[in-house]
Protein backbone atom coordinates (compact mmCIF):
# COMPACT_ATOMS: atom_id res chain seq x y z
CA UNK A 1 0.00 0.00 0.00
CA UNK A 2 2.75 2.43 0.82
CA UNK A 3 4.01 2.10 -2.78
CA UNK A 4 0.96 3.09 -4.19
CA UNK A 5 0.91 6.11 -2.03
CA UNK A 6 4.10 7.21 -3.28
CA UNK A 7 3.22 7.10 -6.62
CA UNK A 8 -0.03 8.57 -6.53
CA UNK A 9 1.83 11.59 -4.44
CA UNK A 10 4.55 11.37 -7.56
CA UNK A 11 1.84 11.69 -10.27
CA UNK A 12 -0.18 14.62 -8.69
CA UNK A 13 3.12 16.43 -7.82
CA UNK A 14 4.24 15.93 -11.41
CA UNK A 15 0.70 16.88 -12.88
CA UNK A 16 1.25 20.26 -10.50
CA UNK A 17 4.51 20.87 -11.00
CA UNK A 18 3.56 20.68 -14.92
CA UNK A 19 0.19 22.93 -14.47
CA UNK A 20 2.37 25.56 -12.31
CA UNK A 21 5.25 25.73 -14.49
CA UNK A 22 3.68 25.50 -17.89
CA UNK A 23 0.54 27.42 -17.28
CA UNK A 24 1.59 29.80 -14.43
CA UNK A 25 5.15 29.89 -15.13
CA UNK A 26 5.39 29.80 -11.44
CA UNK A 27 7.40 28.05 -9.13
CA UNK A 28 7.59 29.59 -5.71
CA UNK A 29 10.17 31.90 -4.47
CA UNK A 30 12.81 29.18 -5.64
CA UNK A 31 13.30 28.96 -9.57
CA UNK A 32 13.73 25.25 -9.61
CA UNK A 33 11.32 23.19 -10.58
CA UNK A 34 12.80 19.96 -8.40
CA UNK A 35 11.99 22.23 -5.08
CA UNK A 36 8.73 23.24 -6.35
CA UNK A 37 7.81 19.26 -6.91
CA UNK A 38 9.54 17.78 -4.04
CA UNK A 39 7.35 20.12 -1.49
CA UNK A 40 4.58 19.25 -3.78
CA UNK A 41 5.52 15.33 -3.77
CA UNK A 42 6.08 15.19 0.16
CA UNK A 43 3.13 17.75 1.20
CA UNK A 44 0.70 15.28 -0.88
CA UNK A 45 2.37 12.28 0.73
CA UNK A 46 2.05 13.55 4.24
CA UNK A 47 -1.31 14.60 3.57
CA UNK A 48 -2.42 11.24 2.36
CA UNK A 49 -0.64 9.75 5.44
CA UNK A 50 -2.34 11.43 8.01
CA UNK A 51 -5.66 12.24 6.80
CA UNK A 52 -8.94 9.93 7.08
CA UNK A 53 -9.56 8.58 3.88
CA UNK A 54 -12.22 10.33 1.91
CA UNK A 55 -13.10 9.72 -1.45
CA UNK A 56 -13.51 6.84 -3.74
CA UNK A 57 -10.25 4.57 -3.40
CA UNK A 58 -8.10 3.28 -6.24
CA UNK A 59 -5.54 0.13 -5.11
CA UNK A 60 -6.39 0.82 -1.83
CA UNK A 61 -5.62 4.27 -1.95
CA UNK A 62 -7.37 7.11 -1.05
CA UNK A 63 -6.67 9.65 -3.52
CA UNK A 64 -8.70 12.77 -2.49
CA UNK A 65 -6.29 13.87 0.21
CA UNK A 66 -3.54 13.84 -1.96
CA UNK A 67 -4.71 15.90 -4.58
CA UNK A 68 -6.83 18.34 -2.57
CA UNK A 69 -3.40 19.31 -0.57
CA UNK A 70 -1.03 19.26 -3.51
CA UNK A 71 -3.22 21.59 -5.22
CA UNK A 72 -2.99 23.16 -2.12
CA UNK A 73 0.39 23.22 -1.27
CA UNK A 74 1.25 24.50 -4.89
CA UNK A 75 -1.32 27.48 -4.40
CA UNK A 76 0.57 28.24 -1.47
CA UNK A 77 4.23 28.05 -3.23
CA UNK A 78 3.39 30.07 -6.22
CA UNK A 79 1.73 32.77 -3.77
CA UNK A 80 5.04 33.18 -2.16
CA UNK A 81 5.93 34.84 -4.94
CA UNK A 82 4.92 38.43 -5.96
CA UNK A 83 3.84 39.51 -9.65
CA UNK A 84 6.49 39.94 -12.00
CA UNK A 85 7.88 43.46 -11.31
CA UNK A 86 7.38 44.02 -15.49
CA UNK A 87 5.38 46.22 -17.69
CA UNK A 88 2.82 45.21 -20.12
CA UNK A 89 4.87 45.30 -23.22
CA UNK A 90 7.52 42.65 -20.86
CA UNK A 91 9.90 45.10 -20.13
CA UNK A 92 11.51 45.83 -16.38
CA UNK A 93 11.10 49.39 -15.36
CA UNK A 94 14.45 51.39 -14.72
CA UNK A 95 13.09 52.18 -11.14
CA UNK A 96 12.48 47.99 -10.96
CA UNK A 97 16.06 47.38 -12.52
CA UNK A 98 18.06 50.45 -10.15
CA UNK A 99 16.46 48.99 -6.98
CA UNK A 100 17.78 45.36 -7.86
CA UNK A 101 20.92 46.98 -8.78
CA UNK A 102 21.34 48.72 -4.86
CA UNK A 103 19.28 45.47 -3.19
CA UNK A 104 20.85 42.51 -3.78
CA UNK A 105 18.39 39.72 -2.63
CA UNK A 106 19.14 36.86 -0.38
CA UNK A 107 17.49 33.85 -0.84
CA UNK A 108 19.44 32.42 2.88
CA UNK A 109 15.60 32.56 4.52
CA UNK A 110 14.18 30.43 1.73
CA UNK A 111 16.85 28.05 1.96
CA UNK A 112 16.19 28.39 5.39
CA UNK A 113 12.37 27.52 5.11
CA UNK A 114 12.96 24.80 2.51
CA UNK A 115 14.83 22.83 4.71
CA UNK A 116 12.89 23.08 7.64
CA UNK A 117 9.92 22.61 5.62
CA UNK A 118 11.27 19.30 4.26
CA UNK A 119 12.22 17.76 7.69
CA UNK A 120 8.55 18.50 9.07
CA UNK A 121 7.56 16.90 5.62
CA UNK A 122 9.37 13.65 5.76
CA UNK A 123 9.16 13.19 10.27
CA UNK A 124 4.88 13.59 9.84
CA UNK A 125 5.40 10.77 6.87
CA UNK A 126 7.45 8.91 9.18
CA UNK A 127 5.63 9.32 12.52
CA UNK A 128 2.29 9.00 9.90
CA UNK A 129 3.70 5.09 9.02
CA UNK A 130 4.97 4.06 12.92
CA UNK A 131 1.50 5.21 14.11
CA UNK A 132 -1.46 4.00 12.35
Amino acid sequence: MMLWEILFAIGIALVMTAIFAVLFRRTGPWASYLVFFAIIFLGAWAAGVWLAPLGPHIFGVYWIPFLVFGLIFALLLAAMVGPSPRSMWGRRSRAVEQREREEPTSSAGYDLFFVALLIVFMAAIIFGYLFR
